[in-house]
C-alpha cells in the first residue's frame, strides 16, 4: 500500500500540473481572442458609422452642385431688379427648393444669400422661425467669404431651432450675357446654402452598441458633445480628454482613460473637419468576459 501511495504521489502531480498548464494556456488564448473580438467589433462599428456619415456629407456636396446648376436659380440671381425677382421668380424658386426637400428630407432649409450676406430667398420645412435675415456677421459667412474653395461646409448650432446641423454652401459665379460680354469674367452673384439635419448620425449613436456596455458618441473639436446614447451623458468633455481622444484618431491607437470614475478604452474617427466619432468600451467588460472564460476552463 505504501508503494502504491508513493506512486500515486508521484503520478498525480505529473497528471495535474500539465492539465493546469494546458488550462492556463487555453484560458490565455481564449482571453486574447475574446478581447480582440470585442475591440474588432468597436473598430468595425466605427468604420461603418464613419462611412455612412461621410457618404451623406459627400452626397450633399454633389447635390449642391446639381441644385446650383438650375436655369431657374441662375435666372433668379442674374435678375438685378429686386421687385421683378421677387414677383416673377421667387415663388417658382421656392417650389423648386421644396421639391429638393421632398427628395432629401434632411435638407430642412435651403437659402439664397446675396454677396453682402442678405438672405434673399429661404425655403424651410415645418415653418421654422427665421431669427436673422442678414448673415454678414455670422461666423460661417465670414469663413465662406475668405474661403478659396467654391464649396464650404461646417457644423454649427442653428439659432433658429438651437440644434446642431451641417451647413454646406456654394459660391455662385455667373456672367450676365444679356448685358455683359460673353467673355467677361464671371462675378460672385450670391451663395446657395443647404442646412442639413444630423439625424443620420443621431440614429446611429442611439442604436449602436459595443459588446454589452460599450457605445459611440460624437463631439466637436472643442469638446461639445453633439450626440450621446442617452440624455444623461455629458454636454461637454474636458479639454485633456478631448485632446487625448483626438490624438487616437491621428495615431489609430486605443486610449485608456478614467471617464466619470470608470476606466474606458477609446478609439476615434474623423467624420469632417469639425466632427469626431468615438467608441467607448468599459474595461470591466473585457475583464468580465475573461472571468467567464476562466470559470469555463
Amino acid at each position: 500500500m505504501r508503494i502504491q501511495f508513493k506512486i500515486l504521489l508521484i503520478i498525480i502531480p505529473l497528471i495535474i500540473i500539465p492539465l493546469l498548464l494546458l488550462g492556463w494556456i487555453a484560458y490565455e488564448r481564449l482571453k486574447i481572442n475574446s478581447e480582440q473580438n470585442i475591440i474588432e467589433q468597436m473598430n468595425t462599428l466605427l468604420d461603418m458609422v464613419e462611412l455612412h456619415a461621410i457618404s451623406k456629407i459627400e452626397s450633399a456636396k454633389v447635390n449642391i452642385n446639381l441644385f446650383s446648376g438650375s436655369k431657374l436659380f441662375e435666372q433668379y440671381l442674374l435678375l438685378n431688379d429686386a421687385e421683378e425677382r421677387y414677383s416673377l421668380l421667387q415663388i417658382p424658386l421656392l417650389k423648386l427648393f421644396s421639391s429638393y426637400n421632398s427628395a432629401y428630407p434632411d435638407y430642412y432649409e435651403i437659402r439664397v444669400l446675396l454677396p453682402n450676406g442678405y438672405e434673399d430667398a429661404r425655403f424651410t420645412a415645418n415653418d421654422l422661425p427665421n431669427l436673422k435675415e442678414n448673415e454678414k456677421e455670422s461666423f460661417y459667412f465670414k469663413e465662406m467669404e475668405k474661403s478659396e474653395n467654391d464649396i464650404y461646409s461646417t457644423i454649427f448650432k442653428n439659432p433658429d431651432n438651437n440644434q446642431f446641423a451641417f451647413l454646406i454652401a456654394k459660391k455662385i459665379f455667373l456672367t450676365n450675357t444679356a448685358v455683359e460680354n460673353i467673355t467677361a469674367k464671371p462675378t460672385l452673384r450670391g451663395y446657395l446654402i443647404i442646412t442639413m439635419k444630423l439625424s443620420f448620425l443621431e440614429s446611429q449613436v442611439k442604436k449602436s452598441h459595443i459588446g454589452k456596455n460599450g457605445f459611440i458618441f460624437v463631439t466637436e473639436n472643442n469638446g461639445d458633445v453633439i450626440f450621446y446614447p442617452n440624455d444623461k451623458g455629458p454636454k461637454r468633455i474636458e479639454k485633456e480628454l478631448v485632446n487625448s481622444l483626438i490624438s487616437t484618431i491621428k495615431t489609430n491607437n486605443i486610449l485608456k482613460y478614467n471617464f466619470y470614475g470608470q476606466d474606458y478604452l477609446f478609439k476615434g474617427k474623423k467624420i469632417s473637419q469639425q466632427l469626431n466619432l468615438f467608441g467607448a468600451l468599459p474595461e470591466k467588460s473585457l475583464l468580465e468576459s475573461s472571468k467567464k472564460l476562466w470559470m469555463i476552463v
